[in-house]
């Protein structure tokens, strides 16, 4: 094992990933350490080739969570967000790019307008068109909304 990876693990990550078991689950720094080190997580995080190392203690924590819950290990990657979610997402960075905005000022409009739930009802549709023609059609849907 490369010396500073395990710097890395032994100094910095391990210790808060313990110290969040420990005030998170309300158990003694012994039973965290014993946890923590006989699960799937510790396994990943141990092989430097994972990248495991690269997330948060916090992210870290969480997956060893959800391991504890499940008995599955779950990279954040994995961690579902819904198609629409990620899709609105998409369409409010776009039109704040494409339109010289904030991305505050893009939800205040958005959410003037419900523009959030017109995409999320309009996924099908929407997500196989290009960017230019989702903003052009958002900025025909808040025309229609002012005009009512």
């Amino acid at each position: 094992m490369d010396e500073k990876f395990n710097t890395i693990l032994s100094i910095a990550l391990i210790p808060q990933i313990v110290e969040l078991i420990v005030e998170k689950e309300k158990i003694d720094d012994i039973a965290a350490i014993s946890e923590f080190y006989s699960s799937k997580t510790y396994e990943m995080l141990a092989k430097e080739e994972t990248k495991v190392w690269h997330y948060s203690p916090l992210t870290i924590y969480s997956m060893w969570q959800y391991e504890k819950e499940t008995g599955e290990l779950v990279f954040p990657e994995e961690w579902v967000m819904s198609k629409e979610l990620s899709f609105i997402i998409f369409c409010i960075e776009e039109y704040k790019n494409q339109k010289g905005m904030t991305g505050k000022d893009v939800i205040t409009l958005f959410n003037k307008y419900s523009v959030c739930e017109y995409i999320k009802d309009f996924y099908e549709a929407l997500h196989t068109t290009g960017t230019k023609y989702i903003v052009n059609d958002i900025d025909l849907y808040i025309e229609l909304c002012q005009s009512v």
